[in-house]
């Protein structure tokens, strides 16, 4: 199994437009939906966190996160 990460969906789609057919299309729009949907996951994640600490400047929540 090829492990999906984001920079490769760059270097398959580069690929995919040079037309050099090293893997079938169906598998192709696979790998980058994969690929996608992972990402989306990692940043949901990330996202609240970030933005509770952004929003949120009270001298408590700096004495915690230091």
């Amino acid at each position: 199994m090829l492990k999906v990460i984001p920079w490769t969906r760059g270097i398959i789609g580069g690929l995919a437009e040079e037309s050099l057919h090293i893997l079938i299309p169906e598998e192709l729009n696979r790998l980058k939906y994969l690929a996608d949907k992972r990402h989306k996951i990692k940043s949901r994640r990330i996202r609240p966190i970030h933005n509770r600490i952004l929003s949120d400047t009270s001298e408590e929540t700096l004495s915690a996160l230091s």
